[in-house]
């Protein structure tokens, strides 16, 4: 039986995985499979990378990146327990993953290198990279939302800003095109729009974290109002 479906960005196949743990190639159009590789465990997650023939792949600790025109995958390494989120950058270029060990693991797509290995001290239920992969944002199953500023030196990713004013869990979490604001809505149907005051320079950023210690820096600029949460 079917777990995930998905198919590579501007492709024509599609990447079947299922309970089994098989994960299959299908051509809709000539109504082929072929088996890519049989893991222990179902196929939990597939995530297509924005502008790549790619599809990240999870089967219970497993994460791979599978190439669709080669047929090959490279593994994403490092995950100890079960995987259950998977988010790549709309640059293609980065990924972000998390599941029960609840560490943020964020790695280069191209190298398969893991660049960040982040643990919140709030248990996260989601994560979302901006399109350029420099910001990550996280929601903990309070309704906290968690953000770091990746390109903004060891201080900036040691403590996150920590948003308040969602009362329950987040299930929507998306980063503007320019990555300067972030829409959040809850499980009740509240959405807040959050700005990004911070500066884009790394030293600027540095100097920014030594003068504001408080991790409740960060506040909603704009409350949009209830709209009907997302199924």
């Amino acid at each position: 039986k079917p777990t995930r479906a998905e198919f590579a960005a501007g492709g024509d196949d599609l990447l079947v995985g299922d309970r089994s743990g098989a994960l299959r190639s299908l051509d809709p159009a000539r109504g082929q499979a072929q088996l890519l590789h049989r893991y222990q465990a179902p196929v939990e997650r597939l995530t297509p990378v924005p502008g790549r023939p790619w599809v990240i792949a999870a089967s219970d600790r497993v994460v791979d990146l599978w190439d669709l025109e080669r047929g090959t995958s490279r593994p994403l390494p490092g995950h100890t327990l079960q995987v259950n989120m998977i988010h790549a950058s709309a640059d293609g270029r980065r990924a972000v993953t998390s599941g029960r060990d609840n560490v943020l693991r964020v790695f280069d797509l191209d190298t398969g290198v893991t660049l960040y290995a982040i643990t919140p001290t709030l248990l996260v239920s989601s994560a979302t990279l901006a399109d350029d992969g420099q910001m990550l944002a996280a929601s903990a199953h309070d309704g906290a939302i968690l953000l770091w500023d990746l390109g903004g030196g060891p201080e900036a990713r040691l403590e996150p800003r920590v948003m308040l004013g969602h009362d329950d869990e987040v299930q929507v979490l998306r980063f503007a095109a320019d990555g300067r604001s972030l829409l959040t809505i809850d499980r009740s149907g509240r959405a807040i729009r959050w700005t990004d005051a911070l500066p884009r320079d790394p030293a600027a950023v540095r100097a920014w974290v030594a003068a504001h210690h408080d991790p409740l820096a960060g506040a909603p600029a704009v409350h949009l109002g209830c709209v009907p949460p997302t199924p």
